[in-house]
Formats: C-alpha cells, sequence, structure tokens
C-alpha cells in the first residue's frame, strides 16, 4: 500500500509531467514532430535524432565557417554553387507517415539565393520531398521562379488545391539571408517570408500524400533539375505545423535545436521537489 508520502510524491510528479504536455504543446509543433533537420554545421547529419542523413550530389558541400544564415562562427550552411547537379539528398525509413495520415506538415529554412550571379532571378527548387504520386511533387518550392513568384506546390501544382503562390517578390530574396517557412493543415495552406504571412488560403488545399523516402535539398529532380543557386541552411522537415509565434522566433534567428528544446529530467526532479516544498510549509 502507497504511504501518504508516496502518494503525495506521485501526484506532484503527475502534475509537473501535466504542466509540461500542456505547456509544450501550447507551443505548435513539438520535438516529436521534428521528422528531420539539417544545420549543416560540418557535415551534412540529420541532428533531429532521427538519422536521416544527406549524400551531397555533384558539386554541392558544407561551406566555410560563419558562411550559415547568423554569420556567426560555427555556422555553416549548404553550399549549391551556381552550377547544375548540385544538391544534397537524403533516403531512408523518412517518417512521414503522421503528417500524411494528420494531414499536417511543414518545412522551415533560411535561404541565401545568388540567382544568376548578376542580381536576377532563375528557375529554381530550393527542395522537394518526394511523393508516391502527382510525378513526385509531394511537397516542394519555388523560391521564387524566374517570374519572380514563389510557387508552393504538395501533391500537385494545380492552384487552388495544391498550389499556393506569393507573386510580385521580384528579386527581393536575391543576394541576402531570408527565411522560409511553408505549410498546410488540413484546407489551410500558408507561406511565411522572414517571419510574416504573405500568402495564405483558409480552406480548400488538397490532402498530405504519401511520400516516398527521399528528400532533395537544392533541387526538385533527381539529377539536379531546376536546381538552387546559392546556400541553404537550418533545412528542418516538420509532421505538424507551426505557431505563429515558432515561425517568427525561427526567422528572428532563434536555431531550430533552441526552439524546441524542452526541460530535461533533470528539471522534472526540480519542480517535483518544489512542489513538495510547498505542500510542507502548508502543511506546517
Amino acid at each position: 500500500m502507497f504511504t501518504k508520502a508516496t502518494l503525495m510524491i506521485v501526484c506532484v510528479l503527475a502534475f509537473a509531467f501535466l504542466t509540461l504536455v500542456i505547456s509544450v504543446s501550447a507551443q505548435g509543433a513539438v520535438i516529436g514532430d521534428l521528422v528531420a533537420l539539417y544545420d549543416f554545421n560540418g557535415n551534412t547529419n540529420d541532428t533531429s535524432g532521427n538519422a536521416y542523413d544527406a549524400s551531397l550530389i555533384g558539386g554541392a558541400a558544407v561551406s566555410g565557417d560563419s558562411l550559415g544564415y547568423s554569420s556567426n562562427a560555427g555556422d555553416r550552411s549548404l553550399d549549391l554553387g551556381s552550377g547544375a547537379t548540385e544538391y544534397a539528398k537524403v533516403t531512408g525509413a523518412i517518417k512521414l507517415a503522421t503528417a500524411t495520415t494528420d494531414n499536417k506538415m511543414a518545412v522551415s529554412f533560411w535561404q541565401y539565393n545568388i540567382g544568376n550571379g548578376a542580381g536576377g532571378n532563375v528557375t529554381n527548387s530550393a527542395f522537394r520531398v518526394v511523393s508516391t504520386t502527382a510525378s513526385g511533387r509531394g511537397f516542394q518550392a519555388h523560391t521564387p521562379w524566374s517570374d519572380g513568384t514563389l510557387y508552393f506546390d504538395h501533391n500537385g501544382a494545380t492552384a487552388p488545391v495544391t498550389r499556393l503562390t506569393k507573386t510580385g517578390l521580384g528579386t527581393s530574396l536575391i543576394d541576402g539571408w531570408h527565411h522560409i517557412a511553408l505549410q498546410v493543415d488540413n484546407g489551410t495552406k500558408e507561406i511565411w517570408i522572414d517571419g510574416a504571412k504573405v500568402s495564405s488560403q483558409a480552406s480548400g488545399a488538397g490532402p498530405i500524400p504519401t511520400f516516398t523516402n527521399e528528400i532533395r535539398i537544392g533541387a526538385d529532380l533527381d539529377g539536379g533539375g531546376n536546381w538552387f543557386r546559392g546556400r541553404i541552411d537550418e533545412f528542418a522537415v516538420w509532421s505538424d505545423t507551426l505557431t505563429q509565434t515558432q515561425i517568427e522566433s525561427l526567422a528572428g534567428g532563434t536555431s531550430t535545436a533552441d526552439l524546441m528544446n524542452i526541460p530535461e529530467p533533470a528539471t522534472m526532479s526540480l519542480l517535483a521537489l518544489g512542489g513538495l516544498a510547498i505542500l510542507k510549509r502548508r502543511r506546517l
């Protein structure tokens, strides 16, 4: 039989755990929703903990020091140069079934688009999460295309069901770091640039497709078709959507790893001890 002291400890621990769960859930996407993360700080490893490491294709490389989105020492990025067939490729049993089942998904990243090297846009694709349908066009974006329009496609490329656009960008995304977040939540679909929602639809977006086990960072077609010119950093794939606060935080410079930081077990113990202390004082 439990003693009163044991029951008290169990209750405090349960309360602390529920408080943590409610707090984290209120923040939108949580650590378990992070499917893959590439910070490119020295390698192309997946730092989400799921070990979906990427391979460099063609002339793609990890950049030199301080060439990541923060420009800080130690921050690097994926350098895709200005030529063809330069991208990073991820293969494996990528866990995107939850995104398909829940019909929720997001991709966020930083990009430094050099365009044609003379201040103009080119046809490019920042990424493609490959699907088993719609000719593989599962979740992808041109950021922007040569016409200065950002095209965000999922499960096809037919507006407004599977394509959302942001027109009139001109050359505003050339020659500078910009944060991009793209997401679908059942019928809603959104494009965020530098922490601002620039295009959205409240309903009518098609379902998230079933995916293969491949992600291409810096190109949409295998072999480098519509490749991205420049650098990409902090590329993250989520099986849920991000809140406005989370996107603003990422665009403000918070790393994805820091955004997903949750209390360690030691913190839980401190919460429990604090609760016990409060109960003891009340009894006195």
